[in-house]
């Protein structure tokens, strides 16, 4: 997406009144131009969001995400050196954790999203699930660094369909739940839900907002309620108004696509605030939850 493209959009955010832009990718910081767009909205007062693997985050970057406020997610599978090789193919896991500090450095509170990778392939002997997730979470919580669980991404390795929580056996998930559960309860806290804007005020469920208050855009403009339920466009920002295509999503939602709204309600991860979820293409996602098949 050019530039010119993104200050169009921009132009039709701010018609629409949109107040969060949250910039993915592939990796978002890749971008040629990728200064320019922070600086287009953070100047401009919109909250930026941004997910990234967080391999391009140097002091130059750090100071920019911190003076336009930006929140930072940063996706990772593992601290294994040998083990991220494997997955994502570059010795880039120091890098992570030096972009991390850099951020922590200019008074940024980046968010780690654990990201429940599909490590079938590499040596069993070798690799130990619950112990590599726990690691994550000990490291991160150590730091104050506000932690995700866990939302599949199929990047590298990954298969298509499955993560890594799937394969767990009903053991490994209840040792993963003492061993969170075991952190000390300033640590525990910073383990939340799926979600970057969840909280504790949110503990009785965490609903589908889809189309209610986000939508997603692909790199052509398409617009969809999520980035995983893409067999349905609601428009094209550059077609058409986009007040129209929130209309659209907003009344598609009230007619009664209640399977979205997923309280979670027999998930046995939902203690102490601990959500495994959702998604939608997870065999975990509906086994746990009232997913319908649809």
């Amino acid at each position: 997406m050019t530039l010119e493209q993104v200050e169009e959009i921009k132009r039709k955010f701010d018609l629409a009144n949109i107040t969060t832009a949250h910039l993915t990718g592939g990796e978002i910081l890749w971008h040629r131009q990728i200064e320019q767009i922070i600086r287009l909205f953070g100047e401009a007062g919109y909250r930026i969001e941004i997910d990234t693997n967080g391999v391009l985050i140097d002091q130059e970057m750090a100071k920019l995400l911190s003076r336009f406020g930006v929140d930072v997610l940063v996706g990772i599978e593992t601290l294994d050196p040998i083990l991220y090789h494997w997955y994502r193919g570059t010795d880039s896991v120091d890098k992570v954790l030096k972009g991390l500090d850099l951020m922590l450095q200019q008074n940024m509170r980046p968010g780690i999203q654990i990201i429940a990778a599909d490590f079938r392939g590499y040596e069993e002997e070798k690799y130990d699930p619950v112990g590599n997730i726990f690691q994550l979470i000990k490291y991160f919580s150590t730091k104050e660094i506000p932690i995700y669980l866990l939302q599949y991404r199929p990047l590298g390795r990954a298969t298509l369909s499955r993560d890594i929580v799937t394969d767990l056996t009903k053991e490994q998930k209840t040792q993963l739940k003492r061993l969170i559960n075991s952190l000390p309860s300033h640590q525990r806290k910073l383990v939340s839900g799926d979600l970057p804007y969840a909280s504790s005020g949110k503990a009785d469920f965490y609903g589908c907002i889809g189309g209610i208050l986000l939508g997603n855009m692909n790199i052509e403009g398409d617009i969809f309620i999520c980035n995983w339920l893409r067999d349905r466009k609601f428009g094209n920002i550059f077609q058409e108004d986009l007040q129209r295509i929130i209309a659209r999503m907003k009344q598609f939602r009230l007619d009664g696509l209640e399977e979205l709204n997923c309280r979670l309600q027999n998930c046995g991860f939902r203690e102490s605030g601990v959500c495994f979820g959702p998604c939608l293409v997870s065999d975990t996602y509906k086994e746990m939850t009232n997913y319908k098949g649809k």
